[in-house]
């Protein structure tokens, strides 16, 4: 019963599941951009930190574009804010700064922030259908 009153007052509150939602993934991609990896030339995947980069702030604006896409301008500048703070502390942990990463999240906010609209713009198309 919890579970379903939960999931009720999150379909009533656009906001409250994106602020979860987006804190959630701010902290995951914290985590993983700042906690010692490999390094990727050494094992032949030169470009695949780049590809994580992108999904990574795809997955970080996806909410916003899906839940409140008037918040999609701040959103995208403040990620990419993100991005490059994560760069700069980077080599403070023990990895290493690379502005082609700052280029891949922005990027990935783009592609996010795509397909969320896509996403909110095909279930809003279906919500009418069935109305």
């Amino acid at each position: 019963m919890l579970w379903k009153e939960v999931t009720v007052n999150f379909v009533r509150h656009p906001r409250t599941v994106w602020l979860f939602l987006s804190l959630c993934l701010v902290g995951i991609v914290s985590v993983l951009t700042l906690m010692p990896m490999p390094d990727w030339s050494k094992q032949g995947s030169v470009g695949i930190d780049k590809v994580y980069h992108i999904l990574a702030f795809a997955a970080l604006i996806w909410p916003t574009a899906c839940l409140l896409p008037q918040l999609l301008r701040p959103a995208g500048f403040f990620l990419l804010a993100y991005g490059g703070l994560i760069e700069l502390i980077q080599p403070l942990v023990g990895r290493s700064a690379d502005s082609l990463d700052l280029l891949a999240d922005g990027l990935g906010i783009l592609l996010g922030a795509s397909v969320g609209l896509a996403m909110r713009a095909a279930l809003r198309r279906l919500m009418r259908i069935k109305a």
